[in-house]
């Protein structure tokens, strides 16, 4: 994942969506390994044959769990999206959500009924669905991200894991300033309570 973290609009439009798919485009043909995976994940190994715009565009769609572009375009285009939703705060590290992604999936494919309202509630390509039995990894990993008030796993992801790099440098910055804060408290000494004597 990239160390860059770019917020979302507060409201995004088609041309934010437009902007985000020629990025991906450039970001894999330059060889980003984060790019590839997301084009992987939604065209299998059509994605090594050729990368254009279309299959940018496609990427993104599945992503935000359309079948479509268009579908999503259209989405858009409504003002039905969710990005007015809150982000709640993040629990763990990558590998919790996608352990979660995991988990989810095995009470997809179990037909549980609960799972299939969350399916149909985040993934608008099984809005009618009435069974969650084909449902993939990534319609869990969307379902876990949108729950958590992001719109893509890959902003999840990329979120938890800035989540963890700041952690490491909070405690790696407390490990340096620990031995000189030890030192200081240790020249301290307790004195007891200060009485205050009044002249009568």
């Amino acid at each position: 994942m990239p160390d860059r973290h770019v917020e979302l609009p507060a409201h995004p439009d088609l041309e934010y969506y437009r902007k985000q798919a020629k990025h991906l485009l450039r970001m894999y043909a330059t060889g980003d390994a984060a790019a590839q995976a997301r084009a992987a994940d939604a065209l299998g190994d059509r994605a090594a044959e050729r990368f254009l715009l279309s299959d940018a565009q496609f990427v993104l769609a599945q992503e935000h769990g359309f079948r479509t572009w268009a579908e999503f375009r259209a989405d858009i285009q409504s003002q039905r999206t969710t990005g007015d939703r809150p982000v709640s705060r993040l629990w763990g590290g990558s590998n919790t959500y996608a352990s979660w992604a995991d988990s989810l999936l095995t009470e997809l494919r179990r037909g549980d009924q609960g799972t299939l309202q969350r399916l149909r509630a985040h993934v608008p390509r099984y809005a009618a669905a009435t069974d969650a039995s084909t449902a993939e990894l990534r319609d869990a990993r969307l379902i876990i991200a949108r729950e958590a008030g992001f719109p893509t796993w890959w902003e999840l992801v990329a979120r938890a894991e800035k989540s963890e790099r700041d952690e490491a440098e909070r405690k790696e910055s407390w490990r340096r300033l620990r031995p000189e804060a030890e030192a200081l408290l240790a020249g301290w000494t307790w004195s007891g309570p200060v009485s205050i004597r009044t002249a009568g």
